[in-house]
């Protein structure tokens, strides 16, 4: 009897540790990672549509005027708003990213599906996007695995790229024209995936179940 809960441990543990392994190398490896910036580069260009939509109705962007501090929104599923942590050391506010949805709904006139980051959990970069707003300037920033032309290194495997109403590409801060008209970004953006539909299956399962 002890001899064979011995081997049944053994075999939950070597199971464990398949199951471990396996997501482990599914969320970082070259391959997931690839087809994950694909989508996340996309998404910038859709959340950035929605704020110019915005900007053509109302003559400005959400949430500008809302505080007289810098106003942050992550952009992250339910389950992904366990892993923001930190934040500015200076003084900010944080707008639920429903808020931001109802807002940009109202603003744009119609229902919207904002995007979020495909990677529920994070490895050495955040598994969430970011819209920041600071006196009359916005940025959405996004996180990436791969370095492009077009982004900034934080460390190896996390690479960071944002678009504002007031850029400074010297630290990959873009205008949306500028950015988007960029061969390289069109390049790394329509790159063909190495498993189409993953994503887009794993996300709309996720909303089925209420993303936000």
């Amino acid at each position: 009897m002890k001899k064979i809960i011995t081997i049944c441990a053994i075999v939950v543990i070597s199971f464990a540790a398949f199951i471990g392994y396996n997501f482990l190398k599914k969320g970082t490896s070259s391959a997931y990672q690839h087809d994950a910036d694909i989508i996340r580069l996309n998404d910038l260009k859709i959340i950035a549509g929605y704020l110019q939509e915005y900007y053509e109705n109302n003559q400005t962007y959400p949430l500008i005027g809302a505080s007289e501090v810098p106003t942050y929104v992550y952009i992250a599923t339910k389950n992904q708003q366990k892993y923001i942590k930190g934040g500015p050391n200076t003084p900010h506010t944080v707008v639920p990213v429903v808020t931001f949805i109802e807002e940009l709904e109202k603003g744009i006139g119609r229902k919207i599906e904002l995007p979020f980051d495909p990677q529920k959990v994070p490895d050495k970069k955040p598994n969430f996007y970011i819209y920041m707003v600071s006196g009359q300037t916005y940025n959405i920033a996004i996180h990436l695995h791969q370095e492009f032309e077009f982004t900034r290194k934080i460390t190896n495997g996390y690479n960071k790229v944002e678009v504002s109403n007031n850029p400074n590409p010297a630290h990959a801060i873009w205008s949306p024209k500028e950015l988007f008209s960029n061969q390289n970004f069109i390049n790394a953006a329509s790159t063909k995936v190495n498993k189409p539909g993953y994503f887009e299956h794993m996300r709309r399962e996720i909303r089925k179940k209420g993303a936000f």
